[in-house]
């Protein structure tokens, strides 16, 4: 062993591998039961002590167990907040903290703190929820309203569907352990609104300002210099996105890096010493983190920053991966939930593609691009020769950042931007120029003696810069393949594309065969891995959509959609994760918990090639707002077809025969309720029948003997009579509901449980997969069976 290098080796990689251990305890936190169990790591740490004195190791290593156990308690204490007894409280009176919302329905939205019910004062913040009531607006709240309603107290269901939104896992990483919904009976209390979300009120103040003198600019410099989006226009966000710059509208690193190396320099000008400088710009990270409501890519970029400033002062250069380490760990000290949010991932992601890619990027490109040495006596060449240099270093800092993102970017996004690099070295300069110009004028605004004339003419510069940038930006829109959708990466794909980046980084010292030898092993490991994984070939999911209805069929290559529910997001969120369009889109009948969801995956950039409807629905009695679904298809040049009792379509291992309605028996005014396509599906050699939202009055027309039944009209008393269900002899029966609603009856319940067939309900079992075998069928729920 040579000590000499041991203690370099141990200073340099101890904090990561604590960061490393910390991130571990995280995720274990999150996945394994409560309790004390953890402590056992404790007495590992102090048993490792012998073998680690033994091996003439640092005993500081003896750490790493103990911020394992202190990750994982950390992570339990905000998973399992205490919180007040679920139920109805009469009175409710709390504070709104910051401004409403308008959700998807249409319901207000809002955070609440200094929370009491009932008269008994509550501890920290919850989610606020009223609902509109029909032909009302929905309920306005500004920040710092105190307000009285009666609601109902609950803890936030799990999300119930494998590619959901985790709404839970949200509310905790915002600090709020429970939610509260009400009716719409809000009463506001006082007109004054004291501040409470200080961040939202000063991106607001700026906003009004700026707008004085930038206009309809102010929106992105408000958006870009604190991190205010509420104003911005819903297309340039867009233009953004398909350029792959979005994280400039957005507070990153990037906005902290150009405002605190404008600082320094300024402190330079006034020739303040070095160690002087560290005190002013601790002070200007911590204001303007906690102006943008301590983002994590502002706080990371603020550690960051902080720890180059000390090291500069004291004429050392930090390790760039002690200084990533040691930024995550503050981050995720403060809010270990982090961890699982996007901001997170993509903000260290990028960071860490730099520190690990940025020197062998720039080296090849100083082989491909070479300046070559200019004498001192040509001042033009040597001014060329310095700009040059910089722009390979700016085009390799992007690049690096690009490919650390490339994966973080393809898991949130699924998808792709081949462009973003080509617009990250036109944009990122121009931000360089205008975050620190919107600085300015947003400081020279509010000083009454120069917002005149000074302001105005900044507000003017402001505006041009702004402009031009959006111009370049909004040319996204004209290119083609500007967004190419992609799966989710797996994460064999994350392990292998993480273990490629630290090989070719200057941390490991091994010659190029070496390297690409390991690069090789590590890829065939994860593509053995990812192949172990695949899922079956043939699978049916029911997707849990509260009272209302969506299916998916994954026969190998192809998908086919059994209606989409009220907004097709659980729908959109597989089919983007899988990286999957529509060959078929089968919708059982025009209402809206069968239907609604179908514009919202057509703007999701999803394909349907073929649609099919219930024959003679035009005679089911539809609205305009139904049949305008059917006209959205229209227009975008969608093939519609009409099923009736008889038609069949095949794909490659699956069969649909449709057994009602019938075609030419329709009357008007009927219950299009009872005119809903019934199918039965064989996949391979498992039969599942699915009968829409159809009752008692006519299932006996689709009666037919099936492996597994999707109950017609969510479990209702008049759905699945005893003659059909001996008709049809399930051994499985599939419902989809809401939770807490009415549905299924007590009395459908009865008869299966008489005919001794198995049933599972979406509201406990969340997403249901149905994967053929040999010998019949396995059945998956999402959820466990004791709902956690």
């Amino acid at each position: 062993m040579n000590r000499g290098t041991l203690p370099a080796i141990e200073r340099n990689l101890f904090l990561p591998a604590l960061a490393g251990f910390f991130i571990a305890g995280i995720w274990l936190g999150k996945h394994v039961g409560t309790g004390l169990w953890p402590l056992w790591l404790a007495v590992a740490a102090l048993l490792s002590v012998f073998p680690l004195r033994w091996l003439r190791l640092p005993l500081r290593l003896a750490c790493l167990p103990l911020g394992l156990m202190l990750a994982l308690f950390w992570t339990q204490h905000w998973l399992n907040p205490a919180i007040p007894a679920e139920g109805e409280y009469q009175t409710i009176i709390a504070t709104v903290y910051g401004d409403s919302g308008i959700s998807e329905s249409g319901n207000t939205t809002f955070r609440l703190c200094d929370i009491s019910l009932n008269g008994e004062a509550q501890r920290g913040k919850a989610y606020g929820y009223v609902y509109t009531q029909d032909g009302e607006d929905p309920v306005q709240l500004t920040d710092g309203m105190r307000i009285r309603f009666s609601g109902t107290v609950y803890k936030p269901y799990p999300k119930e569907n494998e590619y959901d939104f985790d709404f839970p896992m949200w509310l905790y990483e915002q600090g709020m352990g429970y939610g509260i919904s009400s009716g719409g009976d809000v009463e506001i209390l006082s007109s004054e609104t004291p501040w409470t979300d200080y961040a939202q009120r000063i991106a607001r103040l700026c906003h009004e300002r700026l707008q004085a003198v930038m206009g309809e600019k102010a929106d992105l410099a408000v958006a870009m210099l604190l991190g205010y989006r509420d104003e911005l226009d819903e297309e340039d966000a867009q233009a953004f996105r398909l350029a792959g710059v979005a994280h400039v509208m957005a507070v990153s690193g990037l906005h902290v890096g150009i405002l605190s190396m404008a600082l320094v320099w300024v402190l330079e000008r006034l020739r303040l010493r070095k160690r002087w400088q560290i005190p002013v710009v601790a002070v200007f990270l911590l204001l303007y983190c906690g102006i943008t409501g301590f983002a994590v890519s502002s706080l990371r970029a603020a550690v960051t920053v902080l720890l180059w400033t000390v090291g500069r002062a004291f004429g050392r250069k930090p390790n760039p991966l002690t200084v990533i380490s040691a930024a995550l760990l503050i981050v995720l000290i403060i809010n270990p939930l982090q961890l699982f949010s996007a901001g997170f991932t993509l903000s260290f992601s990028a960071i860490t593609g730099i520190a690990l890619l940025y020197p062998g990027i720039l080296r090849g490109l100083e082989c491909l691009l070479p300046m070559g040495t200019v004498k001192k006596r040509k001042p033009m060449r040597r001014a060329f020769s310095r700009l040059g240099n910089r722009a390979r270093q700016a085009l390799a800092v992007s690049l690096s950042a690009q490919l650390g993102v490339l994966l973080p970017i393809a898991m949130y996004y699924h998808a792709v931007y081949p462009y973003g690099l080509l617009f990250n070295l036109m944009i990122v300069p121009m931000a360089g120029i205008l975050v620190p110009l919107y600085a300015v004028t947003t400081l020279i605004v509010w000083i009454p003696w120069l917002a005149g004339w000074l302001g105005t003419a900044l507000g003017a510069v402001s505006a041009l810069g702004t402009e031009a940038m959006l111009r370049l930006v909004r040319m996204s829109n004209m290119l083609p393949s500007a967004e190419i959708r992609v799966a989710q990466p797996d994460v064999w794909t994350y392990l292998a594309y993480f273990a490629a980046m630290i090989t070719v980084s200057p941390f490991v010292r091994a010659k190029a065969t070496k390297r690409l030898t390991v690069i090789a092993c590590v890829a065939v490991v994860a593509a053995a891995g990812f192949y172990c994984q695949q899922p079956p070939p043939i699978r049916y999911y029911q997707l849990s959509v509260g009272w209302a209805d969506s299916a998916l069929i994954m026969d190998n290559g192809m998908t086919i959609g059994i209606d989409t529910g009220n907004t097709g997001g659980a729908m959109i969120n597989r089919l983007l994760a899988e990286g999957r369009d529509l060959d078929a889109l089968i919708v059982t009948h025009l209402h809206t918990d069968h239907a609604g969801g179908v514009e919202a995956i057509l703007d999701a950039g999803i394909a349907i090639h073929q649609v099919y409807l219930p024959v003679d629905y035009e005679k089911h009695g539809y609205g305009k707002d139904q049949l305008a679904v059917v006209q959205r298809l229209k227009d975008e040049g969608i093939p519609i077809a009409c099923l009736g009792a008889g038609d069949e379509l095949t794909f490659h291992e699956t069969t649909i025969d449709v057994l009602w309605p019938q075609a030419g028996h329709t009357r008007e005014g009927i219950d299009p309720n009872d005119r809903s396509l019934a199918m039965l599906i064989t996949l391979g050699n498992t039969r599942i029948l699915t009968m829409g939202d159809n009752g008692n009055l006519y299932e006996r027309y689709a009666e037919a003997s099936a492996d597994i039944v999707k109950v017609g009209h969510h479990g209702s008393r008049t759905s699945s009579g005893e003659a059909f269900l001996a008709a049809v002899s399930p051994t499985l029966a599939i419902m989809t509901v809401r939770a807490s609603s009415q549905q299924p009856a007590e009395s459908t319940l009865e008869r299966f449980a008489a005919q001794n067939v198995q049933v599972l309900c979406t509201d406990e079992t969340g997403e249901i997969t149905i994967v053929p075998t040999q010998n019949g069928y396995r059945a998956y729920r999402y959820l466990p069976e004791d709902g956690n």
